[in-house]
């Protein structure tokens, strides 16, 4: 139940309007956690669970409901300066933009199992990866 909360509240905190990127509605970041406290099983829930939410109808159509697409990008986190970036920003523009994202974020392997959780280095990173997302 904690996890879920830190992951929703995460979430929240990396999705913010596109105001620097004016090319889209949106600029979303979605962070996983594969920090030492997260099992084999709990990782590969987070990457079915994302690309399974990514591809359901509901989803998709928020996605494509305007004609100003949305900018994903997808990292995953653990320890101090331990980023890896899974998806770089991607306008999601097609359904297929979308479904192919959605099948290589399934699709991923996790690159680390060794460090412990540090939230506030995964919250900072998504602030650097927002600023590099700026001229999308």
């Amino acid at each position: 139940m904690i996890r879920a909360a830190t992951i929703a509240a995460l979430t929240l905190a990396l999705a913010a309007p596109a105001a620097g990127a004016p090319n889209c509605r949106l600029a979303l970041l979605l962070a996983l956690d594969v920090s030492s406290s997260v099992d084999a099983e709990e990782d590969i829930l987070q990457r079915q669970g994302l690309a399974a939410a990514l591809s359901a109808p509901g989803v998709r159509a928020a996605f494509l409901s305007t004609p100003k697409p949305v900018a994903l990008a997808v990292y995953e986190w653990s320890g101090r300066e331990k980023h890896q970036t899974l998806l770089d920003w991607t306008i999601i523009d097609t359904s297929r933009t979308l479904y192919q994202s959605a099948a290589r974020l399934g699709l991923s392997q996790r690159q680390t199992t060794e460090f412990p959780t540090a939230l506030g280095h995964a919250v900072g990173h998504a602030a650097t990866l927002f600023c590099t997302g700026t001229g999308l």
